[in-house]
């Protein structure tokens, strides 16, 4: 455990997990410097009566998995922030979402995305919310580095007010100018900030998540993580319920076992390092230390780290 609480920046990038290939070093030095594993999603073939869950509303409906606000999210909230229209229904109390804050013993976060329906949901998960860009031009990797060490107080010049004690950096990779190049080089930025001697040095909890996006609507037995090797039906019998299966003591229903999303911690002497070597599924499959969470589990593991919640699991 670290002498005091960290910050932490996670990056989410949405859809992009297909996208990694070999000249992406950033990504790679990542992955082979940090504990890597998988986050379970739920089937969104019929979330709510009535839905697709395509486009738009997969991607809020899998951001309010891993902001674990699914279970109490409205079919009327989820149609209004799949819109983009941020501030419908945020101030009915029908459709409130308890804040970060609450939850989390007073954390201070903010949210910054280049995806309309994302800035709607979080904003209603109660964030500080920002636009990646304010000119809605293509973003550059340096400006986005220097604006998110700065919210985390990692900077000379950076307001003791205004720190943040988190700050979620949601990319769709669907959009112009913020596909696998530009994460990889911002992720090559933030490291370049945070070596020591730097302020960030041993205090940043970096955490870069990565989805299929649309590409897992639909699909059939792809990027499982299922164990290939099926026990005898006596011994199955006798396997207790996995843990990503598990809630609160209760099982859930309708896990996803493909297209998971693949998750990499990293903090200087706090995080232990497994034995992936590339940030890709196949890599996590073999060699990650995490193996499987429930995604919903996944802010609380973060919130840890910042002494904002108690462990959870082993």
């Amino acid at each position: 455990m670290a002498d005091k609480p960290s910050r932490a920046l996670v990056i989410y990038g949405d859809g992009l997990a297909d996208a990694v290939e070999s000249h992406h070093s950033h990504l790679h030095q990542l992955a082979a410097s940090g504990s890597c594993g998988f986050l379970a999603l739920r089937t969104l073939s019929t979330p709510h009566p009535g839905s697709s869950a395509d486009g738009s509303e997969r991607t809020v409906l899998e951001l309010a998995q891993l902001l674990d606000v699914y279970d109490i999210y409205t079919e009327k909230a989820r149609k209004e922030d799949a819109s983009g229209i941020t501030d419908a229904g945020v101030d009915e109390e029908s459709s409130k979402l308890p804040s970060m804050a609450e939850r989390f013993m007073g954390m201070k976060s903010t949210f910054i995305t280049n995806s309309k329906p994302a800035l709607a949901l979080s904003k209603r998960a109660g964030f500080s919310v920002k636009p990646l860009t304010e000119d809605n031009g293509p973003p550059h990797a340096n400006a986005t580095a220097s604006t998110v060490l700065s919210l985390l107080g990692f900077c000379e010049s950076s307001d003791a007010k205004e720190t943040n004690e988190l700050v979620f950096l949601h990319l769709d990779g669907s959009s112009s100018g913020t596909g696998i190049e530009y994460l990889n080089s911002l992720i090559g930025c933030v490291q370049d900030a945070s070596k020591e001697g730097s302020l960030a040095y041993g205090h940043l909890f970096l955490v870069v998540v990565l989805g299929y996006g649309d590409a897992a609507l639909g699909a059939n037995g792809g990027r499982s993580f299922k164990e290939e090797i099926a026990l005898p039906s006596e011994l199955a019998a006798l396997r207790p319920v996995q843990s990503y299966k598990m809630k609160t003591g209760k099982a859930v229903e309708g896990i996803r076992e493909d297209y998971p999303l693949l998750a990499v911690y990293n903090q200087v002497a706090v995080t232990r390092r497994d034995e992936v070597q590339k940030f890709s599924f196949d890599d996590f499959k073999k060699r990650a230390g995490n193996l499987v969470m429930l995604v919903d589990r996944f802010l609380y593991e973060v919130s840890f780290k910042l002494w904002k919640a108690p462990k959870y699991g082993a």
